[in-house]
């Protein structure tokens, strides 16, 4: 597994924009997330943007204002899993839906 201090790059956007804005969607580097008890980290191999996306981004529904990584429905491979996950572990390929901010990759990652 890889460590919680590892950076990645993620696709994100700050609430309120419109498409019309030059940086409505931006590149940034963040702390690579470690999975917690309940949670699966999964290396992204295919991921989508949806009406969520585009609805939360358009400051349609309550957010904060920070600047939020997009995405809400991949498929990918499980990288590791929490302690109290049962059906899944590495490698196992999953898809997943309604997991927000999943458009991100690790520096260096695969």
């Amino acid at each position: 597994m890889t460590s919680a201090s590892a950076r990645m790059a993620a696709i994100a956007f700050r609430c309120g924009s419109t498409l019309v804005d030059q940086d409505c969607l931006t590149d940034i580097n963040t702390e690579h997330p470690a999975p917690g008890l309940h949670d699966l980290l999964v290396v992204v191999r295919a991921g989508l943007v949806n009406p969520v996306d585009t609805t939360i981004r358009a400051g349609l529904v309550a957010a904060s204002d920070a600047v939020r990584s997009v995405g809400w429905n991949a498929d990918g491979v499980v990288e590791a899993a929490g302690e109290a996950v049962t059906l899944f572990r590495a490698p196992d390929m999953i898809g997943q839906h309604r997991i927000p901010g999943e458009l991100a990759a690790r520096e260096g990652g695969r």
